[in-house]
């Protein structure tokens, strides 16, 4: 997986055999303290080569966000997206904002073999069953920090496929679950997951 800075509205594209891909990232901006390019092959952010602690190691430094607006002639939505936030930020009433939503998916699974070659000894990969990251205990450890400060919290977790964390939650981890939560709680954490084309489970 390679990532670069993203600048507009950029699909990922394959790269090299066709099995990675170049993906559009606001991390680049995010992520200042390593090299993007550690391994010196030209290719910015690569799975493997540059995740490394003095490369890319995705620990970052600022928290970057952006207002998806592109041109001009956007200026309606643009003020429409400020007025909401000059809104949300004067708001007297913020009682709702304590109903927190926090999903989390798999991240991992193991043993992990990434390209394929029929063992798990290759940088990056996997070999030991107990080394699949699974997101309930970040989900739990956001969860009593929101707990510590008032708030109400509502986990998702996932609950299908071939493994899955036993850890209690709120709902399964469901694309109906997730929207519908969306929807009446204003903050939300979200555990990145991994997803198979193959599976119609994860989200």
């Amino acid at each position: 997986m390679l990532t670069y800075p993203y600048a507009g509205n950029q699909p990922p594209v394959l790269h090299k055999n066709g099995d990675q891909v170049e993906v559009p990232t606001d991390m680049f901006y995010a992520e200042l303290s390593g090299t993007w390019d550690y391994d010196g092959d030209g290719y910015y952010g690569d799975y493997f080569g540059d995740r490394e602690t003095e490369g890319a190691d995705q620990y970052c430094e600022l928290a970057v966000g952006r207002i998806p607006v592109y041109s001009s002639n956007d200026m309606t939505k643009l003020d429409k997206i400020l007025s909401m936030a000059m809104t949300y930020e004067d708001a007297t009433n913020t009682s709702y904002r304590q109903k927190h939503l926090i999903a989390a998916d798999i991240l991992n699974f193991a043993p992990l073999d990434l390209n394929g070659d029929g063992d798990t000894n290759d940088k990056g990969e996997l070999p030991d069953p107990a080394s699949h990251t699974y997101g309930d205990g970040w989900g739990e450890a956001v969860k009593n920090l929101t707990l510590q400060n008032g708030n109400q919290p509502f986990t998702l977790y996932e609950k299908a496929g071939l493994a899955y964390p036993d850890t209690w939650c709120n709902a399964p981890l469901t694309k109906d679950n997730l929207l519908n939560e969306w929807k009446i709680r204003s903050i939300n954490y979200n555990f990145p997951g991994y997803t198979l084309s193959s599976s119609d489970h994860n989200i």
